[in-house]
C-alpha cells in the first residue's frame, strides 16, 4: 500500500520504518524537505515535503506534535478520499499531559479539520520504543486499539497493524477516541517515569484477542 507519513519524530520514523519493512511503498514528509529525504535515506523510503508524502499515500499517517496539528494540516494539500490515520495525542507540551476536551477528543478535532479524508485514530497508545523494536512487538502480538466511524477505513488499518506484527482491536466509532487517549496517557506516561521499561509498556494493554500478552 501507498503510505505518507507525515512527521518526522520518534514516532514517525518508527511508523515509516515498520511500514517499509512490510513491504508498503512509503514517502517520509516534513516541513524540511531535505530532512525528509535524510530520514527516509535510512531504509527503503522516500522523503520530502509533507504535501508530496500527503499525496503520494492512499493512507497518510499524522505523527507530528499534537501542539502544531493546526499548522501542518493546511500544508497537506487535497486528502479527498484518503485514510488519514491520527497517531496524536493532545497534550499540552512534550510533558505528556492530555487537555481537558470537555465531550471531544483529539481525534474529533482533528477529523472535523480534515477536509475529505477518513480519519481512523490507531497506534497512539504504543510508545515510540515499541514502534522502534525489529521483534519484540510480532514476538508479543501486542494490542493495537483502533477507533473510527467508517468500517472500510478501520479495516484497512487494521491490516496495517497486522502488517507491523499487532493484534487490532476496533473500540468502535471514532468518539471511542475520548478513551483510548487517556488510556496512551496512562501507558506512556508510566513508561517515561520509568514505572515500566519502555520495551515492556504494552504489556500494560493485555487484551490480545483472549490470550495473555
Amino acid at each position: 500500500m501507498r503510505i505518507g507519513v507525515i512527521g518526522t519524530g520518534n514516532m514517525g520514523t518508527g511508523l515509516a520504518r515498520a511500514f517499509a519493512r512490510a513491504g508498503h511503498d512509503v514517502m517520509v514528509g516534513s516541513r524540511d524537505p531535505e530532512r525528509g529525504r535524510a530520514i527516509a535515506s535510512g531504509f527503503d523510503a522516500r522523503g520530502g515535503a509533507y504535501e508530496k508524502a500527503a499525496a503520494h499515500g492512499d493512507a497518510v499517517v499524522l505523527a507530528v506534535p499534537w501542539w502544531s496539528i493546526d499548522s501542518v494540516i493546511p500544508l497537506l494539500g487535497d486528502l479527498e478520499g484518503k485514510i488519514a490515520i491520527d497517531v496524536t495525542n493532545p497534550t499540552m507540551s512534550d510533558s505528556g499531559l492530555l487537555q481537558q476536551m470537555h465531550g471531544s477528543s483529539g481525534a474529533e478535532v482533528i477529523a472535523r479539520e480534515i477536509q475529505g479524508a477518513t480519519l481512523v485514530k490507531c497506534f497512539n497508545h504504543i510508545s515510540a520504543e515499541v514502534i522502534h523494536l525489529d521483534t519484540g512487538v510480532a514476538q508479543t502480538r501486542a494490542t493495537a486499539f483502533l477507533c473510527g466511524d467508517e468500517p472500510e477505513a478501520k479495516n484497512v488499518v487494521s491490516g496495517l497493524a497486522r502488517d507491523l506484527g499487532y493484534d487490532p482491536v476496533d473500540v468502535g466509532p471514532l468518539a471511542a477516541a475520548r478513551l483510548i487517549e487517556p488510556l496512551a496517557a496512562l501507558v506512556l506516561g508510566l513508561a517515561q517515569r520509568g514505572a515500566v521499561s519502555p520495551d515492556r509498556a504494552l504489556a500494560l494493554v493485555p487484551l490480545v484477542r483472549g490470550r495473555p500478552s
